[in-house]
């Protein structure tokens, strides 16, 4: 009769562990196995970008679509948590939500390495018929990994729209991507994350530099 009951209590706990495992691996990660670029290269802008006398960096900002995924993927893990009778699913600190100092770095690394590139290619002109260009940096996804080593690989998906102010017409849409491991980012206590954000502000800065004076496109940041 012991040996059952202890059998039992063995089993019910090994089978908890086990459930509250897959639900730590997994939270975390719903529909972004798949978050890469279109292409391992990005095409090249309609024309160089020395043909515009202007330009605006706008700030940051997170795709609407990739909102409300964040939106739905937070609804089915607390369902599924709660279905499977789960306590592991708390409403504390979201880790699946945007990270708000993720992005405030990408800014910040934008701020310092892309606005004085921008600044030197300003023309000193008070013409009313100036060219100008916006570029606008748009989060596509991302995924900050606080220290879980199970909980999925860290991973950036930016878009940076580059479109002509009095006329919208947009030249160029290029993607950057960029991804850190789920093991540094547990163990190196965030600078492999750091790495990652300071990477995918250097390709957006390389891609504008290289397509300066002729139109040549880049890399996305993905590999094959």
């Amino acid at each position: 009769m012991k040996k059952t009951c202890m059998y039992d209590i063995l089993k019910t706990s090994f089978l908890y562990l086990a459930a509250s495992l897959a639900f730590c691996v997994l939270c975390p990660v719903y529909a972004r196995a798949d978050v890469m670029p279109k292409s391992i290269t990005n095409p090249p802008p309609k024309y160089e970008l020395s043909r515009y006398d202007k330009f605006i960096a706008e700030p940051i900002v997170i795709s609407e679509e990739f909102k409300e995924q964040e939106a739905k993927n937070r609804a089915a893990a607390k369902s599924d948590a709660e279905k499977s009778g789960s306590t592991s699913f708390s409403e504390g600190p979201k880790e699946n939500e945007v990270d708000v100092r993720a992005v405030a770095e990408i800014q910040r690394n934008l701020d310092n390495k892309l606005k004085p590139l921008l600044q030197s290619w300003n023309k000193d002109t008070q013409d009313t018929e100036a060219k100008t260009l916006i570029i606008k940096p748009i989060i596509e996804s991302i995924h900050i990994n606080h220290g879980n080593a199970y909980g999925g690989k860290s991973i950036i998906l930016m878009r940076v729209m580059i479109a002509d102010q009095k006329t919208g017409e947009v030249i160029a849409n290029p993607e950057f991507y960029q991804h850190a491991n789920s093991w540094g980012a547990a163990y190196s206590g965030g600078a492999t994350n750091n790495a990652m954000l300071n990477r995918v502000s250097e390709l957006v800065v390389l891609y504008m530099s290289n397509n300066y004076k002729n139109a040549v496109g880049g890399k996305t940041g993905a590999v094959k």
